[in-house]
């Protein structure tokens, strides 16, 4: 598997992580966010930042033995 593969199974992970934090937002203000919104980029943003995008890597290329 390729570095470009790995970085689009990554993305798939983010796009999850966008998907459940829009999901909260929307459960605690009570009406749909919008993903794009500031709220959700900032958080998005950090927890990747936070360590969880080390984690991600490390897990998609654990997957793949040959890199």
């Amino acid at each position: 598997m390729s570095a470009t593969e790995v970085i689009l199974a990554e993305l798939l992970e983010v796009e999850k992580i966008i998907a459940k934090e829009t999901w909260l937002a929307s459960e605690r203000v009570g009406y749909p966010v919008d993903p794009h919104s500031a709220e959700i980029q900032a958080r998005v943003a950090g927890i990747i930042l936070s360590g969880t995008g080390e984690y991600l890597r490390n897990l998609v290329t654990a997957a793949i033995p040959s890199l």
